[in-house]
């Protein structure tokens, strides 16, 4: 069931970043059955979780956030902005620019 939502897991390693705590949802254990490895970010520094992402070697890191209702005051698009991986898409959360110059 919901093998569209995984993918070929010999090839590509995933990381989950979450911001917040743990929620027990259907959806949140969904993603986490899908991913090699989940490092919590809820309670650290942005600078504490660009340096883990980074030390990850992540090569693309993907956005799920952005600017949501339910985001706005989690938002944590500074740590994007240190660009802790080669390539930051921002996906699903907000379908437009972050507005940012960098």
């Amino acid at each position: 069931a919901h093998d569209e939502l995984h993918h070929n897991r010999t090839i590509v390693d995933s990381f989950l970043y979450p911001l917040n705590l743990e929620d027990g949802s259907f959806y949140r254990q969904l993603v986490e059955q899908g991913i090699h490895t989940s490092r919590r970010l809820h309670g650290l520094a942005n600078e504490q979780s660009a340096k883990m992402i980074a030390h990850d070697e992540i090569h693309i890191l993907i956005d799920l956030l952005g600017y949501t209702a339910g985001g706005y005051a989690m938002a944590r698009e500074h740590i994007l902005a240190m660009k802790p991986a080669p390539l930051t898409v921002g996906f699903l959360g907000y379908p437009g620019t972050m507005g940012t110059s960098n």
